[in-house]
């Protein structure tokens, strides 16, 4: 493995990482969560059917994909197109999630760091992948 493919597997594994964090909110307990809410700013959690579903789900969505992140990193040659899909993705993911945020009137930390962190990191892997093809040796 060349060096910038190595770079590339561990700023995908960090990212991973951070994103297999969220494995915790699957199960945290709710009282938790809503004191969560609430030092955020954002007041109480409504106790509410909608907001348990919504909170694990995503939660559990982000656990997925920080996993098939983690998949990826065993062979950035081989799974290469997935990863650009991926970068993309988290590019565009990263800008609907600033309006989102924006338009939810998060605070403004919030809608500062989520989207565009999602941005700067597709963008970063897209660079890394971009090194990885002109690092690549040539066929004999």
């Amino acid at each position: 493995m060349t060096l910038p493919e190595r770079l590339l597997a561990n700023v995908l594994r960090l990212g991973a990482s951070f994103l297999l964090l969220a494995a915790v909110a699957v199960l945290l307990p709710f009282p938790l969560m809503d004191a969560t809410h609430s030092w955020l700013g954002l007041g109480r959690l409504p106790d509410i059917p909608i907001i348990h579903y919504l909170t694990r789900s995503l939660s559990a969505l982000y656990t997925f994909h920080g996993a098939i992140m983690w998949g990826l990193t065993w062979n950035v040659q081989r799974y290469a197109p997935l990863i650009r899909l991926v970068a993309w993705g988290d590019i565009v993911f990263g800008v609907v999630m600033f309006v989102i945020d924006f338009t939810a009137e998060m605070p403004w930390f919030w809608t500062a760091a989520e989207g565009p962190s999602l941005v700067a990191f597709g963008i970063l892997i897209l660079w890394l992948q971009r090194r990885c093809v002109r690092a690549k040796p040539a066929a004999p």
